[in-house]
């Protein structure tokens, strides 16, 4: 069920390692 946020936080903690890279 909550799949979806778990996805959604990788999401947000990727873009920030490449924001940051």
């Amino acid at each position: 069920m909550f799949a979806w946020i778990y996805d959604f936080s990788s999401a947000i903690v990727c873009k920030r390692k490449l924001t940051i890279n």
